[in-house]
């Protein structure tokens, strides 16, 4: 693998290191998701709990799965340009 790293040209390089930076901002999504799960769950079980606060909990998780899904669909972009120029 690291013969084929020579081949590569200075933006396929750091579309590389983008995609990765990339993955683990989603892994820091997919792993705070959860954490909103949690929350929403404690919050439907407490008395008392008004409707505002179970919709901020639940637009968060929401806003971090989209965030997820959209650095994923980017990095998919990323390698398959960076791919596609190591193949030519």
């Amino acid at each position: 693998m690291f013969k084929l790293l020579r081949y590569m040209s200075k933006k396929q390089v750091i579309m590389a290191l983008i995609c990765i930076l990339l993955v683990v901002a989603q892994v820091y999504f997919e792993i705070t998701i959860p954490t909103y799960m949690s929350e929403l769950t404690i919050l439907l079980k407490t008395p008392g709990t008004e409707i505002k606060q179970v919709w901020f909990a639940g637009l968060k998780m929401l806003g971090f799965t989209l965030g997820s899904g959209a650095l994923a669909i980017i990095c998919g972009y990323l390698s398959a340009r960076t791919a596609a120029g190591l193949s030519s």
